[in-house]
């Protein structure tokens, strides 16, 4: 089956080194969710907007998933998602989870930062 996926990959090392004290994983694992999540809604929108729905399955099946403690990935898991994202022959591309990357980038970096300022406020 293909699933177009889009990953939120690792913090830059010198931020982990400044939040040692949080413990990597568990804390890294959480602060990226809280990105995908705004991804997963953003593409929920996009569907919504663009006339997707048919009987709603592939709106459902967006999910983000902590793949590895470092990785969050947001995947659409319809065989179908993948025609209306980049298109066919016969169907043109609907773009529906790229552009929520995209136009959504700084927020979840913002998430991100904010979940790690969070918890460095709750160690003094």
């Amino acid at each position: 089956m293909l699933n177009p996926e889009i990953t939120v990959k690792r913090l830059p090392t010198k931020t982990f080194n400044a939040l040692g004290k949080l413990g990597q994983a568990p804390h890294t694992e959480r602060a990226l969710m809280q990105g995908g999540l705004i991804i997963e809604r953003a593409t929920k929108q996009n569907i919504t907007t663009q006339g997707l729905i048919d009987t709603g399955k592939m709106r459902s099946s967006v999910a983000a998933l902590v793949e590895e403690w470092n990785k969050v990935v947001v995947a659409v898991r319809v065989y179908y998602a993948f025609f209306h994202e980049f298109g066919t022959r016969f169907l043109p591309a609907r773009p529906f989870l790229r552009p929520a990357l995209d136009e959504n980038r700084e927020d979840v970096a913002r998430a991100v930062a904010n979940y790690f300022a969070d918890q460095l406020r709750k160690l003094r």
